[in-house]
């Protein structure tokens, strides 16, 4: 349930993704135990009721008209830390928020500036004063003519004194929005707890140390948070393997003679050391002994 297979229709990765999914985006989990399997609820649609004395009465999902009720010993609710409730968990990207909302203002911004083939600043001057049916029609005529988002741009002839003015100095290269857009993405990182130089790849003397520093700070905290609340539905001792993440792993030559010394010094035996390195026990028995070392006398 925990490692292959948690229900009949998912593998331990899918099912696990949806679970942090929800604890990244909703600051919660739940998960519905039937006794033979474990199935993933989504948050969004999930409502705590809470009692007087036994701190929670139930839970209801809720999907469309149909209301399904739980009882608190059939869900494992997992809930990120919360500055206002005991019940639900706050969402991590709660302080980025405002922030991700500025951003997709100025892409929308950004997108509706290109689309509509707008140009920057620009203005069209005329010595006397012009109706407005005279208006509507030069504008047309000049959008019609002059349409950057199609890559050309057709003369047009100003007659009457029109002149053409600037109002501002805004370039295409300052609509860009590069920059601010590289600032509120780094802060969005940042409230999900991952370093930025991550994804600006880094380089080869600080992309190791980057990536021990997010599993130790970000992916194994959330892993425990898991862990613990499995350890206390289910009652059995649970930790997290970590031998297979290479990001975590010591250098293979350092870890080669850090296990050597403690085999060979008679601190743990071969199965121990095989077992840490995440290979299977062997069957002889001279390997679950320790080695005392020819040295050492009595």
């Amino acid at each position: 349930l925990l490692n292959v297979q948690p229900n009949p229709y998912q593998d331990i990765n899918s099912f696990r993704r949806n679970l942090f999914m929800d604890y990244i985006i909703d600051g919660n989990i739940f998960i519905y135990f039937d006794g033979m399997a474990l199935y993933h609820l989504p948050a969004t649609n999930m409502t705590i009721y809470p009692d007087k004395t036994e701190y929670i009465d139930k839970y209801e999902y809720v999907d469309g008209p149909a209301v399904t009720k739980f009882f608190p010993w059939e869900i494992i609710h997992i809930k990120e830390n919360s500055f206002y409730s005991i019940y639900r968990g706050v969402s991590r990207l709660r302080p980025a928020y405002r922030t991700m909302i500025l951003l997709q203002k100025m892409r929308s911004f950004q997108d509706n500036f290109f689309n509509n083939g707008a140009v920057p600043g620009l203005v069209i001057k005329s010595p006397n004063t012009l109706s407005d049916k005279s208006k509507e029609r030069m504008l047309q005529t000049w959008k019609t003519r002059y349409r950057p988002d199609s890559g050309g741009r057709s003369p047009i002839i100003l007659d009457g004194g029109l002149e053409i003015d600037s109002i501002s100095n805004v370039s295409f290269k300052e609509m860009d929005f590069q920059t601010s857009v590289t600032s509120l993405e780094d802060i969005i990182l940042k409230a999900i707890g991952i370093p930025p130089l991550l994804l600006d790849s880094g380089n080869n003397a600080n992309i190791r140390p980057n990536h021990r520093l997010y599993y130790l700070e970000t992916v194994i905290p959330i892993i425990r948070k898991y862990i613990f609340a499995m350890q206390r539905f289910f009652g059995f001792e649970l930790w997290e393997n970590i031998t297979d993440v290479q990001a975590l792993q010591p250098e293979m030559a350092e870890q080669a003679s850090y296990f050597a010394t403690l085999v060979n010094g008679g601190i743990m035996t071969a199965n121990e050391a095989r077992i840490a390195l995440g290979k299977p026990k062997m069957t002889d028995t001279t390997h679950d002994e320790l080695r005392i070392p020819a040295n050492i006398a009595g």
